[in-house]
């Protein structure tokens, strides 16, 4: 038996020459995979208290993204759909797409772009975070979900007359 001991495996040397391939192998697949999704980040996201049973709410948070990302889809788990609106601008004509280039940063904030949660299904108390899931596709077409965590703070608004 050259290359195996009496049992059939292999010697050390093989050993050590198989766990060495195995782990470029892994390494490869978690490269691979960590460069297939730009990186996003979020900051500041936040929104006032809303009751379920609500019409409409807004949430607000900063998106920024290594590469360039179009945001395709917004959901939440407390409202039925989540809509991305935009002020109206001459600069951004309506159906325009939702397009981070690397290192921009996409604000959605008061009297601004917003994230208005249709038919809030679950209440979002003070204190609350709530998840907002993001669903980005980048230059090569690829999908891939990003989480933004927003924080319920404030009071809720007064309802509209």
């Amino acid at each position: 038996m050259s290359a195996a001991n009496a049992r059939g495996r292999p010697r050390a040397p093989q050993r050590a020459a198989i766990l060495l391939a195995f782990t470029f192998i892994v390494a490869a697949v978690t490269v691979a995979s960590a460069a297939a999704n730009a990186a996003v980040q979020f900051r500041d996201g936040w929104m006032r208290p809303a009751e379920a049973g609500d019409p409409t709410a807004e949430a607000y948070v900063d998106v920024e993204a290594d590469a360039a990302v179009t945001i395709v889809a917004v959901r939440t788990g407390i409202a039925e759909r989540v809509e991305l609106v935009a002020p109206p601008a001459p600069s951004r004509p309506p159906g325009a797409t939702w397009r981070i280039a690397p290192g921009q940063t996409l604000r959605f904030a008061r009297k601004g772009n917003v994230l208005k949660l249709h038919r809030v299904t679950r209440t979002a108390a003070t204190g609350d975070t709530v998840e907002v899931t993001f669903t980005f596709e980048d230059a090569a077409g690829r999908r891939f979900d990003a989480r933004a965590p927003i924080v319920v703070r404030g009071v809720r608004p007064p309802a509209p007359h």
